[in-house]
């Protein structure tokens, strides 16, 4: 024993099984272990966290669930215990078993807070945030994803940073936010090829697919995926395995293959049943299945496949995959003759996937129910009194559907959601004489520069104040809510200013920390392994011209100071030359953040603040401008589709709303307005929900807090203020305060009306 005992100290056979795992060969570091055959363990903290990754990997998690459970009743070192505790915690999250993992993981966090160990802290936070996200609280997620971030910068850690990355965008693209998802994969992609884990490598490849597939690019997506089984099945990665499976039946059953689909979904369903019965993959694949057989006739099977995934949804409190079992089985029931039930299913689903605000499964929600209720329209001799409310429910929900789709980009979406809309217009509001009509027309003076609508006076004063500094050679900072059009105003300026070069713009939270320097300031052929070729940086390309930091705040303290010496001393260096070359920038910068506290926090420098900062405009919300909501409607209505009216009653809605993308949601809507418009108009009926319906009902009792009354200040009733609360705090990346601030109001009065019935 005591001969055993040292081997699993040697650090040889520690650094063996490391790489074995690095390599992604778990199969060999299982025997490694097996050969050891311990009949009591010594504990070594290396080798437990190894074991539990080789055991996890090679689908023996029960196996190691007992052992770890028995060997935590040893009388062990109080660090070594709650480690231990820590590899339970996720151990049992890995099984879907989220409370007990709960439990484990804040009695590990409680330790390791006192101790301040950083490591162990953000692998705990890493996996609260993962299960927020398994649970759908994507804003809780982002608050426990950016705090793990922060405790692995302070041991630089390009692996760890990376997996936070990978989650931010797949947290992104389950939200729809295709964008932000592509550049944090892209940054996870480049952190972690760095620390060569073929594990993680796999799973970025696999995130992409995932990406391409919610936006329909279907060969593409067939490709990343592919590509990641293969891998997958030559490691032995069982998860992964699942997922490839799972994700490319999903590709068949949207290429309408129905046979392939379900060859790929029962391969999923076995290895995803073998790896946790009631796990993440299995309620997924459960749910696709069930999807197939309907389309495919097979009724029996859907109601079973369908059954489990739903009563596995419930258990692991996952409201998403809830939100589209019901979908589908409102599918279902209506194919099998039950109308009344499809409607309860997909009043269910839509109400289920509102309150988690995923924009594409609901949107799959609204067209779903909207093509079933237009079947039975056509098929079936109906009531007149139902077929009305079907017409209504087709109408509207093909409506959201249209909105929803256009939101999101997936422009095929869009036009199978638009034939519905198309089919059903000749029974519903399309006949009905359309309302009083708005009289504003578009005024010239409103155009500033051929492309910057301001009509309000708060508008007008910030552009021209960009005006008056135009000229100058002094650094701006343009602050504000995003979307309220910082980098519109950024160009303004550069067009005003007379530069003669090009007008550069970066967005600083999407450079990692180890591109920083190859970005901003270039390198030469050969200084490190990827630097094929000599490269110009960003600040170079923008000399003569003007460079725009969007979300510079994100700067850490340390490229702060290396961009500051630039700024003042006019002169660039590339990685690996010895000489530094003149440039001759004007700064714009961009934050949509409280940037005095961040000053006082000491997360941005005051000398690089004074520097880029020497004049500051500010954007008003779009809410706080409720002249240039008609004149930005009107102006875009006209560029959009020439010669549209639109009623008075939707111009009302739309200023009385508050807009929490701000101009560019604002746009967006617009654009989708012009595609839904009848015979010339656009109707009020017209508008997505969520425009429509906002602040509709009765008044209840105003909050006072600080001498704000917030009902008065917006203008809007008790349950509006409640969403607007909600929709401010995710804008804020779930920072509380930061949200509080924005409104006027306290964190505790903030706490207070989210916790009101």
């Amino acid at each position: 024993m005591e001969e055993r005992n040292k081997r699993i100290k040697n650090r040889d056979f520690i650094l063996t099984l490391q790489r074995l795992c690095n390599e992604g060969m778990y199969e060999k570091a299982y025997k490694l272990i097996q050969d050891i055959k311990e009949d009591k363990y010594e504990v070594n903290i290396e080798y437990l966290e190894l074991k539990y990754k080789v055991y996890l990997s090679t689908n023996r998690i029960d196996t190691i669930t007992v052992e770890f459970e028995k060997l935590l009743k040893n009388k062990l070192p109080t660090y070594n215990k709650y480690i231990l505790i820590a590899i339970l915690g996720e151990i049992y999250f890995w099984k879907g078993q989220y409370i007990k993992a709960q439990n484990y993981l804040q009695r590990a966090f409680n330790y390791f807070k006192k101790r301040k160990d950083s490591r162990v802290l953000g692998h705990i936070l890493y996996f609260f945030g993962y299960m927020a996200f398994q649970r759908n609280n994507y804003e809780i997620a982002k608050i426990y994803y950016s705090k793990a971030l922060k405790e692995y910068k302070k041991f630089d850690s390009n692996k760890d940073k990376g997996r936070i990355f990978l989650m931010q965008g797949i947290l992104s693209y389950k939200i729809g936010d295709y964008k932000h998802s592509i550049i944090n994969l892209l940054i996870a992609h480049r952190l972690i090829r760095s620390s060569k884990q073929k594990r993680n490598n796999i799973q970025i490849r696999l995130t992409f697919g995932r990406a391409l597939l919610m936006q329909g690019k279907l060969e593409r997506a067939e490709k990343f995926i592919s590509w990641a089984l293969k891998e997958s099945e030559e490691f032995g990665y069982k998860r992964f395995i699942a997922l490839s499976y799972e994700f490319i039946g999903e590709i068949k059953y949207n290429q309408a293959s129905y046979e392939e689909a379900l060859k790929y979904l029962k391969k999923a369903k076995k290895v995803a049943t073998n790896l946790a019965p009631r796990g993440d993959i299995a309620v997924e694949v459960y749910r696709r299945l069930g999807e197939v057989y309907v389309a495919t006739g097979k009724y029996k099977q859907a109601q079973k496949a369908l059954t489990q995934a739903l009563d596995i949804s419930e258990s692991l409190e996952d409201r998403y995959e809830r939100g589209a079992v019901l979908r589908v089985l409102g599918e279902l029931s209506s194919k099998k003759g039950n109308i009344d039930i499809a409607r309860a299913y997909f009043n269910e689903s839509i109400t289920t996937l509102r309150l988690i605000k995923d924009r594409l499964e609901l949107a799959r929600a609204y067209e779903a129910s909207a093509k079933a209720f237009i079947d039975w329209i056509k098929a079936k001799k109906l009531k007149e009194d139902e077929r009305k409310l079907l017409i209504e429910g087709a109408d509207r929900n093909a409506l959201e559907a249209v909105h929803l789709y256009s939101s999101l980009g997936i422009s095929e979406n869009v036009q199978r959601s638009k034939k519905l809309l198309k089919y059903i217009e000749g029974f519903t509001r399309r006949r009905v004489k359309a309302g009083k009509l708005a009289k504003i027309e578009f005024n010239s003076e409103w155009l500033y520069d051929e492309f910057i609508v301001a009509r309000s006076a708060s508008m007008k004063k910030a552009l021209a104040k960009a005006k008056a500094v135009a000229r100058s050679d002094i650094s701006v900072m343009l602050t504000g809510e995003t979307g309220t059009g910082k980098e519109i105003l950024a160009r303004y300026i550069h067009r005003m200013s007379g530069r003669k070069g090009e007008f550069i713009a970066v967005n600083c939270a999407s450079i990692p920390e180890t591109m920083f320097e190859s970005e901003f300031f270039g390198h030469k052929k050969g200084a490190f392994t990827d630097a094929r070729s000599d490269k110009a940086g960003l600040i170079e390309t923008a000399s003569g011209g003007t460079l725009f930091l969007d979300e510079f705040s994100e700067l850490s303290p340390r490229q702060q100071a290396k961009l500051l010496r630039v700024l003042q001393d006019g002169k660039v260096r590339r990685i690996g030359e010895v000489f530094e070359r003149d440039v001759d920038i004007r700064l714009v910068s961009a934050s949509n953040g409280s940037v005095d506290s961040l000053v006082q926090n000491g997360k941005l420098r005051k000398d690089f603040y004074y520097r880029v900062c020497e004049e500051k405009i500010e954007i008003e919300p779009l809410r706080f401008r409720k002249d240039d909501i008609s004149a930005l409607v009107i102006y875009y209505l006209n560029k959009f589709g020439e010669g549209l009216q639109i009623e008075e009653a939707a111009i009302k809605k739309m200023e009385r709303y508050h807009w929490p993308g701000n101009v560019r949601e604002l746009i967006g809507a617009v654009k989708v307005l012009v595609e839904v418009a009848s015979g010339g108009i656009v109707r009020a009926a017209d508008l997505p929900s969520r425009i429509k319906d906002f602040g509709a009902s009765e008044p209840t009792d105003e909050i006072v807090t600080e001498g704000v009354k917030i009902n008065k200040l917006y203008g809007l009733n008790a349950r509006s203020v409640k969403n607007l609360l909600s929709e401010t705090i995710e804008k804020n990346d779930g920072n509380y305060s930061a949200a509080a601030r924005e409104l006027g109001i306290s964190r505790m009065t903030l706490y207070r009306w989210l916790n009101k019935g």
